[in-house]
């Protein structure tokens, strides 16, 4: 499943067992948070962990930030695994802020997908 804005696009699969993951590629801003929002809920209300793949987004900002840690929040409401998927390609700017970010709010962070699925594997939402 796909969902496009102006400036991004959101790619949903559910894959690896029971774990959604979401690609963000591109540009992603204020714009396209319900979107990005409703495509992570659908996954947890479903059951599914969930993996966001940040590798191809060359932006994101507050907004996008709060939807990440309100998910992951909800997450472990749930008794779901969740992670971001950051890889060493990723733009310099969203790896950045992303540094700080999930320092602060204990948002999980893996290099590759295969050590995201595994965190999101583990059903508890902790990093």
């Amino acid at each position: 499943m796909g969902t496009d804005s102006l400036q991004g696009r959101i790619v949903s699969e559910v894959s690896h067992g029971q774990v959604g993951v979401v690609a963000l590629h591109g540009e992603h801003d204020m714009a396209g948070v319900r979107s990005l929002r409703g495509v992570i809920s659908s996954l947890l209300e479903n059951d599914h962990a969930v993996v966001v793949d940040l590798g191809p987004t060359t932006f994101v900002d507050a907004p996008v930030l709060g939807v990440l840690v309100r998910s992951h929040r909800l997450a472990q409401e749930r008794g779901l695994g969740f992670a971001l998927q950051v890889p060493p390609s990723t733009a310099r700017p969203v790896r950045r802020i992303l540094d700080l970010t999930a320092e602060a709010t204990g948002l999980p962070v893996a290099a590759s997908r295969e050590a995201a699925v595994a965190m999101a594997s583990e059903g508890d939402g902790a990093p």
